[in-house]
């Protein structure tokens, strides 16, 4: 009995993840963004060469190339609580898309 409280307990909390998460993204949006392969000359400075989806009050991405080259993560604390939703969400159904013209800088 004790097992099958658990396992209804962790149902529940998986379904209110998924649900709550499905809610944020219902209410998010297409926003310009940086990948962090085009910079602005010597600035260093990352220009917005991406449209990729954030849901309602989520910030994450995990593929932001900082200014030495490494490739790194960046977010708010929401945003890495839901990132598994985020990542597959952005892979199935709001896909990142390049904007024209900065292709030069995706070319690996």
């Amino acid at each position: 009995m004790k097992f099958m409280r658990i396992g209804i307990g962790l149902l529940v909390v998986l379904i209110l993840y998924i649900g709550s998460y499905c809610v944020l993204s219902a209410l998010g949006e297409n926003r310009f963004g940086q990948s962090g392969r085009a910079r602005y000359g010597s600035t260093g400075f990352a220009a917005s060469d991406i449209v990729i989806w954030y849901p309602k009050f989520l910030s994450y991405q995990a593929d932001f190339m900082g200014v030495s080259s490494e490739i790194r993560t960046r977010g708010n604390g929401l945003g890495y609580f839901y990132s598994p939703l985020i990542l597959l969400d952005r892979k199935l159904v709001h896909k990142t898309e390049l904007i024209p013209g900065f292709e030069k800088f995706h070319q690996q």
